[in-house]
């Protein structure tokens, strides 16, 4: 009797531990089940907040983001200090980036979202994890941590982000990317991710979103309390040399340009309202920069903000120097 409660509590330490290490090697094991995972599913919905790290200040905004099988996407961006939203879409007619609140949208000539990373996109942290052979994998118990090469910008060189996943359900929970000079650039807090939800078809339809959103609008056109800003930050040495503004309170431009240890231009352009979409055909990548869609075009940088169009180009800085002097220009509009 003795012996055979011996077998039978050796046979439970047995099934315990061979339970215990089937749940770590596949709590562990993200870097081949997660990929897995996104090619199988059909459909996401997921919620986060984006922070983007700058010499003024971080800034924030809410990111939801959609995806429907083969090859849907709608990113909506919502910036904590004003009313106004922005949406990503891509679908069969190509990629567009949404301004419903002065009636444009930007069709983009480019290969978004397979062209850079993307922390907001399960498909691109899939892809960078699956393109990675040098990938360093850390695991906590509860959590894996995963370094690997990020691709910030288009034409960019790689730098490093961090893919941080939860073991119980194999699904990202934060992801770091960092830039050139190895510091924090931005950060992607995961909220929420719901799995194969019903999305209805209209979420991909640029003309569908520009309406439903200028519908929820208080009151249209937005009234803005604009004015020309100055960027606070660039390299010392730098120092504007022309300031040109044409135009009055309503459709009022300003081009500047800065000259010394750095050369770039800005331009400011008030931009209001109208009864039919505009829309506005560029090549480039889109990356969303405190609460906007920013669209890169090599040495330039444009995007729209609070009743105002802002171009920046520069041959003489990389798109990390130019995203924080842009930024600062808009510090004088946060609410």
């Amino acid at each position: 009797m003795k012996r055979l409660r011996k077998i039978f509590m050796l046979m439970i330490v047995l099934i315990t531990v061979s339970t215990i290490l089937i749940s770590c090697k596949k709590e562990t094991n993200v870097v081949e089940t997660f990929p897995e995972k996104i090619t199988n599913l059909n459909s996401y919905k997921l919620v986060g907040k984006l922070e983007t790290m700058f010499p003024t200040g971080t800034k924030e905004c809410e990111v939801t983001a959609y995806y429907q099988k083969p090859n849907l996407y709608r990113v909506e961006i919502k910036n904590p200090n004003a009313e106004e939203v922005q949406v990503i879409i891509k679908n069969a007619d190509g990629v567009f980036v949404i301004v419903p609140s002065i009636n444009k949208t930007f069709k983009i000539n480019g290969t978004w979202p397979i062209n850079s990373s993307y922390p907001y996109l399960l498909q691109s942290l899939s892809k960078d994890i699956v393109n990675d052979n040098e990938l360093i994998t850390n695991n906590n118990g509860t959590q894996t941590t995963l370094e690997l090469k990020a691709k910030v910008f288009n034409n960019s060189n790689p730098t490093k982000q961090k893919i941080i996943f939860d073991n119980k359900t194999q699904l990202p929970t934060e992801v770091l990317l960092y830039d050139d000079s190895n510091n924090l650039f931005s950060r992607f807090v995961f909220n929420t991710i719901e799995e194969n939800p019903k999305l209805v078809n209209d979420l991909f339809v640029v003309n569908t979103t520009i309406n439903t959103i200028r519908l929820s609008y208080e009151k249209l056109p937005i009234e803005y309390e604009r004015t020309i800003t100055y960027p606070t930050y660039f390299q010392e040495g730098t120092s504007k040399a022309s300031e040109i503004i044409t135009g009055d309170n309503e459709n009022k431009q300003v081009v500047m340009k800065y000259t010394g240890s750095t050369v770039f231009t800005i331009i400011e352009k008030f931009v209001t309202d109208v009864e039919t979409t505009k829309t506005e055909y560029v090549d480039g990548d889109i990356y969303i920069m405190g609460g906007v869609a920013g669209i890169i075009t090599e040495n330039i940088l444009k995007f729209y903000d609070n009743g105002v169009e802002y171009t920046i180009a520069s041959t003489s800085l990389n798109m990390y120097e130019i995203m924080k002097t842009a930024e600062s220009l808009r510090i004088t509009s946060e609410k």
